[in-house]
């Protein structure tokens, strides 16, 4: 193992050990309060903390073992082209009511939104791509 992806292996756990500590902190937060407004605060930490120390880990894996082949990709890219699509559409309606609505509150909430549905329109494009490629 070179010595960058054993530095990269090292962080990797680190990043592990700090999500875990995450999933830990957002359970108890969730646990304690009768405050709707936390807990939701808290349970969107704990889904992406969660999904973090999935990802870390993966990546971890691929550095020791080596990455899995990915495969023929079988979805097309017409669908992925549609779904991309409809991410657009959604975060619109988000960015509409961005401009509608006052409340700090709603507005944050709502921010959330655009931001997950351009980051999904970005992941549908970018697998559109590959499916292209793939196909060439």
């Amino acid at each position: 193992m070179s010595e960058q992806t054993a530095k990269a292996v090292q962080l990797l756990n680190q990043l592990a050990d700090a999500e875990t500590r995450e999933i830990e902190v957002d359970s108890r937060h969730i646990a304690a309060t009768k405050n709707w407004f936390v807990r939701m605060f808290y349970d969107y930490g704990l889904e992406d903390a969660k999904r973090h120390l999935e990802i870390s880990t993966m990546i971890r894996s691929w550095l020791e073992q080596g990455k899995p082949s990915v495969g023929k990709l079988d979805v097309s890219a017409t669908e992925l082209e549609t779904e991309a699509d409809s991410e657009v559409s959604v975060g619109s309606l988000a960015k509409q009511l961005l401009d509608l609505i006052d409340d700090t509150d709603a507005k944050a909430l709502l921010q959330s939104i655009v931001s997950d549905e351009e980051k999904h329109e970005q992941g549908l494009r970018a697998l559109k791509q590959r499916v292209l490629e793939q196909n060439e």
